[in-house]
């Protein structure tokens, strides 16, 4: 009878003897995880978490790439039964063991504790929290600020930090209609108004593209924008518009694990309708967890009319569930709310990540 050991080695050159390449194991060395692409650069599978290990074709490239000033190439790589891409320059080979039986069983050991093997095996129940909950692999940055591009801007000016990472988010472009945003590098202009509505100082805020962004966001952190793959649901909300009015629904993902409700009672419609106990709530259901959140809670206001407008929403954090950013109306101002998606939620589902408040000028 075949020992554990032996049987073991024989699956393993089983499963590796029918790749085109000379696979080599690597451990994913981003704190954050990775993402594991159908495509270069492209498409998502999976998110694979600080630890684990991989497969790596390293004699093939599919292109230099470089992030948070580091270099390195997109290689093929099997996790699991998964096929995919990703960026090697977070990545770190791992020096094979010398063929000796101490250094054998030792390894097997490691690879039976991973939550990745290459058999595939389950997670163990002692696997730590941080590997578990995967992070936002794109939003890193705890200083986070969003913001609206705008002429005769008389807010709080000094608010916006300009030495921030800025990338603005543009619809797709007509002529070359990919249905997903473009995500650009950019650099935030704040100019003094030349011509005034109001009283005060005025400004501009603008940035060094002449196409006008659908919003803006400011990082002390890189921003991977090449990896993000933002869906264009304009035309969704065109049609549909961008109120929930009491027994309305919205599903933010197409795996219909998140849904936006409104609840209450209309008692008198119109533009700015009388409402009664007028409620939202973002709910969450997958793999028998299920949690509901007050919008009331992450949003202080919902404006004047009492019903928050769906400005946005899309996942720019890469954790698989959508942010959101709501906008607030009120006479003399619109207050832009983004929600962050929890990564594996278990008790909140959203938090209030970054607030922009576009001030009128009288």
């Amino acid at each position: 009878m075949n020992s554990p050991l032996s049987l073991l080695l024989l699956l393993l050159a089983f499963s590796l003897s029918g790749q085109d390449c000379n696979l080599t194991k690597a451990v994913v060395n981003a704190p954050s995880g990775l993402i594991l692409r159908k495509q270069v650069a492209k498409g998502f599978i999976t998110s694979i978490p600080f630890g684990d290990t991989i497969n790596l074709c390293a004699d093939k490239s599919y292109g230099q790439a470089e992030y948070e000033g580091i270099k390195g190439d997109w290689r093929k790589v099997y996790f699991k039964k998964k096929e995919g891409y990703m960026f090697d320059g977070f990545l770190r080979k791992m020096v094979k063991d010398s063929l000796n039986l101490d250094s054998l069983r030792s390894r097997t050991a490691e690879i039976a504790a991973q939550t990745d093997s290459l058999l595939g095996t389950t997670p163990n129940e002692t696997t730590s929290v941080a590997a578990k909950n995967y992070a936002h692999p794109y939003l890193k940055s705890d200083e986070l600020q969003l913001a609206i591009e705008s002429y005769n801007f008389c807010g709080d000016i000094q608010s916006l930090d300009p030495t921030l990472f800025w990338y603005a988010i543009f619809l797709q472009s007509e002529s070359d209609a990919t249905g997903l945003h473009r995500i650009v590098p950019a650099d935030l202009k704040l100019i003094l108004s030349k011509e005034k509505v109001g009283r005060g100082l005025e400004f501009d805020i603008l940035t060094d593209k002449e196409e006008r962004s659908l919003f803006l966001l400011g990082s002390n952190i890189v921003i991977p924008h090449q990896e993000i793959n933002l869906y264009d649901r304009s035309e969704a909300m065109r049609v549909r518009g961008s109120k929930l009015f009491p027994g309305q629904e919205l599903r933010l993902d197409d795996e219909r694990k998140v849904k936006l409700s409104a609840t209450g009672q209309v008692i008198k419609a119109g533009a700015c309708p009388e409402l009664k106990d007028y409620k939202i709530t973002i709910s969450y259901q997958n793999e028998g967890i299920s949690l509901e959140q007050d919008l009331s809670e992450i949003i202080s206001d919902f404006g004047d009319c009492q019903i928050p407008r769906l400005y946005w929403y899309g996942d720019i954090s890469g954790d698989g569930l959508s942010d959101v950013i709501f906008v607030s109306v009120f006479e003399d101002k619109n207050v832009f709310t983004l929600l962050q998606s929890v990564a594996n939620p278990s008790k909140e589902l959203f938090t209030q990540k970054a607030v922009f408040t576009l001030t009128n000028c009288q």
